[in-house]
């Protein structure tokens, strides 16, 4: 599935205003270049205990690998800072450690302001920038 950066991701189910970052495809194009070591750190982090507000079948196989995919994923990164929530496949942190990827500078500083993934600052975060169906399991209220 391939989103182009900073454009409105429709992946998800809801009304939830998403935006997409890293959902590269072969053939596509992608930004290339030098980033700060501590957004990717922060991204390797987050995506060791990943809050997911919606289950994900099936590994997600880098396209980008020459001949056999070096890296599989199925979690996604939610980042929700100053009235955006950013989303991204885990395989982001592949994309830019092996294909020398480099996310929109908005993106990166919103990694480095993210609170950390599954504190209640995250989640009151996640509601205050328009996710507050995203917190409720299938979008029901309760």
């Amino acid at each position: 599935m391939w989103f182009e950066d900073l454009s409105p991701c429709t992946y998800f189910p809801g009304d939830a205003k998403l935006v997409a970052v890293g959902w590269l495809e072969r053939g596509k194009p992608y930004s290339t270049g030098t980033i700060d070591r501590r957004v990717y750190d922060a991204l390797v982090e987050m995506r060791k205990n990943p809050w997911q507000p919606f289950a994900c079948a099936g590994l997600h196989e880098c396209e980008l690998c020459g001949f056999e995919p070096e890296a599989r994923g199925s979690a996604n990164l939610f980042i929700p800072v100053d009235g955006t929530i950013y989303v991204c496949p885990e395989l982001i942190v592949h994309y830019m450690n092996a294909h020398g990827y480099a996310p929109p500078d908005v993106f990166c500083r919103a990694v480095l302001e993210c609170p950390p993934i599954r504190s209640m600052q995250y989640l009151k975060a996640i509601k205050e920038c328009g996710g507050a169906r995203l917190l409720r399991p299938s979008g029901v209220n309760v």
